[in-house]
């Protein structure tokens, strides 16, 4: 029974002794992270969201202009193909305005170049002045050599007692009278050196040039609005509606004509504002149709972004916006309208570029920063992110491939500088 207990505290007085071991082998060691390699590779950021099929539906065409109607081509119950001149919107109006801002751009060219020939006459006073403040200056040099000489001379008349000391000091003044001159002469003409290296049009000249840059860009916006005086066939389709007829003058947002959709290759989708910056008309859509038994994709494009935004309330009761946008398809069979549909955008793809994951990176005193892994320290290293998606993060300054990384930022008790260790 003895050896017993004293077997039992042997035992107890190891696991004492191998505790505090135990705990600073642990704390040399670190706290325990989870690191990741920098690579180098391609990103593709995507999104999906559910559209629906639209075909045979009613599309309303709004007049994009104002003024007087000119000419009507087609009726109601006439088939149009897309692209059809429906009817033509007079330009007059459109035409004067941009009459009066080729006015105002001659006008203002006009006192740009007044601004550059009272420039010219300026400048060439100035040299004139000059021609003559050189010629002056030869004379008072010489003027001042010949007081030089004539203020020798006297002071050797003076020593010999030939002349007085008034005759003497009268030869020096007339020496710094002549220095004086020239120096004077001098500094006026360096004086209009300068005011010759001055831009006096340069202010009416810039004042000038933003001012016409600004009636040139009205020109361009009302030459848009005169090509839209021909209102167009948005689709093919039938005229159901032609609200055009028997009216002499439309206003800019007035419905003109409602043309129903013979085609059913489009679909609609509403998508968050945050998404539509990175979005162009054009860029290619997978569109997937979920079957029986199947999923059949297809490869479809952006044919229209809508220009406004339309708030709604998201499944969690936030308020959202979002824009609606049509695909078309460019390969496949004609889809089912009212069918729902799978339509999946790429928002961003890049090849060679590094990459992190996106729970790396963190933010401080408005900068993004990582902690990287070096030896056995988290080195707290400010990076430049050109591209963040929910799950990675592309890198364009502060890592150099295959370096390590910690993967969670915000892991409890992780600091500059800290022991660390990856698991």
């Amino acid at each position: 029974m003895k050896r017993i207990f004293k077997g039992k505290y042997i035992l107890m007085a190891a696991v004492v002794l191998l505790l505090p071991a135990a705990f600073l082998f642990f704390l040399h060691r670190g706290l325990p992270v989870s690191a990741c390699r920098v690579e180098r590779g391609e990103v593709v950021d995507r999104f999906t969201e559910t559209g629906v099929v639209r075909g045979g539906e009613d599309r309303a065409l709004i007049s994009e202009v104002s003024g007087g109607v000119e000419e009507l081509f087609f009726s109601e119950g006439s088939y149009v193909e897309e692209g059809d001149i429906l009817a033509r919107i007079k330009t007059e109006n459109y035409d004067d305005a941009i009459a009066v801002k080729r006015q105002n751009i001659a006008a203002y060219q006009a006192e740009i170049e007044g601004a550059v020939s009272e420039e010219s006459r300026k400048k060439e006073d100035i040299r004139s002045e000059m021609e003559q403040l050189r010629l002056k200056e030869r004379e008072e040099r010489s003027r001042e050599e010949k007081a030089e000489r004539d203020l020798d001379r006297s002071k050797s008349l003076y020593e010999s007692g030939d002349i007085s000391q008034e005759e003497k000091e009268k030869a020096e003044l007339a020496l710094e009278n002549a220095k004086s001159s020239l120096e004077l002469s001098e500094s006026r003409r360096r004086s209009l050196e300068e005011k010759l290296k001055n831009d006096y049009a340069g202010d009416t000249r810039e004042k000038l040039d933003a001012m016409i840059g600004a009636e040139e860009k009205g020109i361009e916006q009302l030459e848009k609005k005169k090509g839209k005086c021909e209102i167009r066939a948005a689709c093919s389709g039938y005229i159901v509606r032609a609200d055009i007829a028997g009216l002499s003058q439309v206003a800019e947002g007035q419905q003109l004509f409602v043309i129903r959709d013979g085609k059913s290759r489009r679909a609609e989708a509403d998508i968050l504002t945050s998404y539509e910056p990175y979005l162009r008309v054009g860029d290619e859509v997978k569109l997937t149709q979920k079957l029986q038994g199947k999923d059949e994709s297809c490869k479809a494009v952006i044919s229209e972004i809508f220009g406004f935004a339309e708030s709604s309330t998201s499944a969690l009761g936030l308020k959202e916006y979002k824009v609606k946008l049509v695909v078309e398809l460019e390969e496949g069979p004609a889809l089912k309208p009212g069918s729902d549909v799978d339509l999946e955008f790429t928002i961003y793809r890049e090849k060679e570029v590094l990459s992190v994951p996106g729970s790396a990176v963190f933010r401080s005193d408005g900068r993004d920063f990582v902690f990287r892994l070096i030896g056995n320290r988290a080195v707290k290293t400010e990076v430049n992110v050109s591209y963040k998606s929910n799950t990675v993060y592309v890198i364009k300054e502060g890592l150099s491939e295959g370096e390590l990384v910690i993967r969670d930022a915000d892991l409890e008790g992780l600091s500059d500088g800290r022991r660390c260790h990856a698991v």
